[in-house]
């Protein structure tokens, strides 16, 4: 689901080492959740260059391949072209348990370098509008809310925040508001994977519970 195209703001559009118009459209047309995405990269991947070489002169190669695929990942969403393409190197030799070329690591580093220093120019992100209150939670509200958020979560980031938001307005205060909390930290650190799995075990624990007709 995509959501009508918006003008990319000057200051994206300025990016060289990351495609901003790609990545806007892949986020669902939504600049100002791109911006965010953003600044969460820069947030947690400051120091992934050093990290990803640390795992490497440690000889953890599962280890080092998780953070490389995930790294991968992340960037190729965020239509950092180049840094994604030298991952992309990386982790296939990884896959095949070769040691990547230092050349490569280098690389990594410097890409990396290029995309926080543009990150550090771009105006910040607008805060978000206070919540809307909301009356009491509708168990049979939350399984719809959390199955829309995981398919929105495999097709459209930007609109998956929202209904995070959403959701997480809708569960305050109840004992499903810190199970919601951990998706969102999941989400923030881009583990869609792991959101999805929390997701899914919420879900059941919902099914569960409703069957043996107790309030979760």
């Amino acid at each position: 689901m995509t959501g009508t195209p918006q003008p990319c703001p000057a200051d994206l559009l300025a990016l060289k080492s990351i495609d901003a118009p790609q990545g806007i459209h892949r986020i669902g047309n939504k600049p100002e959740a791109f911006r965010k995405q953003l600044f969460r990269f820069h947030k947690h991947y400051l120091n992934a260059g050093s990290e990803l070489r640390r795992l490497v002169s440690d000889g953890d190669m599962v280890a080092s391949e998780a953070y490389c695929h995930t790294l991968k990942g992340v960037s190729g969403n965020l239509s950092m072209n180049s840094l994604f393409s030298c991952l992309c190197e990386i982790d296939d030799a990884l896959k095949q348990e070769r040691m990547p070329l230092p050349a490569d690591l280098d690389l990594v580093d410097t890409l990396l370098h290029q995309v926080m220093e543009e990150i550090k120019t771009l105006a910040p992100p607008l805060m978000d509008a206070a919540p809307p209150s909301v009356g009491a939670v509708q168990d049979n509200d939350i399984p719809v809310k959390l199955s829309v958020l995981a398919s929105l979560l495999e097709k459209d980031f930007g609109s998956a925040e929202e209904c995070l938001a959403d959701l997480r307005t809708y569960v305050a205060g109840s004992e499903l508001e810190q199970a919601v909390a951990k998706i969102a930290d999941q989400m923030d650190v881009f583990a869609i994977q792991e959101a999805l799995a929390t997701i899914h075990a919420l879900l059941i624990h919902l099914d569960e519970t409703r069957k043996r007709g107790k309030t979760p």
